[in-house]
């Protein structure tokens, strides 16, 4: 199945750089992970993500199923690895993957808190332990010097909140870059007669205040921004500002509809857990989707990713309608290339010259689609 479109650029980005020659790009779907045809080994959680190698092999990292799954870049099974269980390789909360430069894939688990390095056969590389307020991770990447970036969601002074900083290979603390403060939730008063409501009011609202985003440019640069202004910054791989990037938006209108899918999408995701499932009910849902101040637009940054030589920004993507746009950056900072993007997204994850999205089908499967970058200069 072949997607083709033009891609032009516009002179409404702020950077102080010369804008580039627009260029024509063809964007090719080849593959979808998770359909009925697949078999067992290809039946993921609501909270897979994925990461990708040189060669192209995908490694599915499925938190339902404590494992990560692999697949070749013809979307075969290859082999798994991960179980449930305390031990070296084992699992409780596998929640985010990575990989870096030599293959390695790095498993973020919240449950043991650590970060397990395998090797690309399974095996395991070394176990580095993290710190036991952090109770998410959120779209790691591993760079050439080992430094790492991700946003994790954590207890902090009392508050909740989202950060997002760059550690080194031992996990220490280089930088924080963003913090989005939940605020107001006090887990001593979860008896409490609307306790349950509040928190998802209050998980809704600082995922529509703008959560931090992340991106790995090449293996040597980073991008930062915050998911509610078109803006960010281009960093070294120490975390020191090179650029600041800017981009005129138009918010689209955030409908009925689309309120509803963002905030369904959340409440899924998160009574999925075991212990907030018969918490998180549906009437509980309906009433934090009713108390929930929403903005009139949709988030100018749904997602960002990396690519060959450059990242990727899904901007205003429609949760109800599954639309939104794919705007293209160069190293430098300079918006090269846009086009419309349809499908299911829940997560998106770049590598050379694939973008590979994670979301829920119309038959209500979580499917992993697999593009490849095309330029047709």
């Amino acid at each position: 199945m072949l997607f083709l479109f033009l891609f032009f650029t516009t002179n409404d980005v702020t950077n102080g750089l010369k804008p580039l020659k627009p260029q024509k790009i063809a964007l090719v779907h080849e593959l979808t992970l998770g359909t009925e045809e697949g078999g067992d080994e290809q039946i993921f959680s609501g909270t897979t993500t994925v990461t990708s190698d040189s060669a192209g092999m995908i490694y599915v990292n499925d938190p339902g199923s404590y494992r990560v799954a692999v697949f070749d870049s013809k979307g075969r099974f290859v082999k798994q690895f991960g179980k449930k269980g305390p031990g070296p390789g084992e699992f409780d909360e596998p929640v985010a993957v990575a990989g870096d430069k030599q293959g390695r894939i790095y498993v973020f688990d919240t449950g043991h808190k650590k970060m397990t390095v395998f090797l690309a056969d399974g095996t395991v590389f070394k176990e580095t332990r993290f710190d036991a307020m952090i109770q998410g991770v959120t779209n790691p990447h591993v760079l050439a010097d080992g430094n790492i970036i991700f946003t994790s969601f954590q207890t902090l002074e009392g508050s909740w909140v989202h950060n997002q900083s760059l550690y080194d290979e031992d996990l220490k603390v280089i930088t924080k870059f963003n913090e989005v403060s939940m605020g107001g939730i006090d887990f001593a008063h979860m008896e409490q007669p609307g306790f349950w409501r509040d928190l998802l009011v209050a998980q809704f609202e600082v995922a529509l205040e703008g959560i931090p985003v992340q991106a790995a440019i090449g293996s040597e640069k980073l991008f930062v921004g915050q998911a509610s202004r078109y803006e960010g910054r281009i960093l070294s791989s120490k975390g020191k500002e090179l650029v600041r990037v800017s981009k005129k938006n138009k918010p689209k209108v955030f409908s009925e509809m689309a309120r509803f899918a963002f905030c369904e999408g959340i409440w899924e995701d998160l009574s999925a857990n075991p212990f907030l499932t018969p918490r998180l009910t549906k009437p509980v849902f309906d009433r934090a989707l009713a108390k929930t101040d929403f903005p009139p637009g949709l988030s100018p940054m749904s997602g960002v990713c990396s690519f060959a030589d450059g990242f990727v920004v899904l901007s205003g993507f429609d949760p109800s309608k599954h639309k939104g746009r794919l705007d293209f950056f160069d190293a430098e900072g300079r918006y090269t290339a846009t086009t419309p993007y349809s499908g299911p997204f829940k997560f998106i994850h770049g590598s050379h010259d694939k973008i590979y999205t994670v979301g829920v089908n119309e038959d209500d499967a979580v499917v992993v689609n697999v593009f490849r970058i095309t330029r047709a200069d």
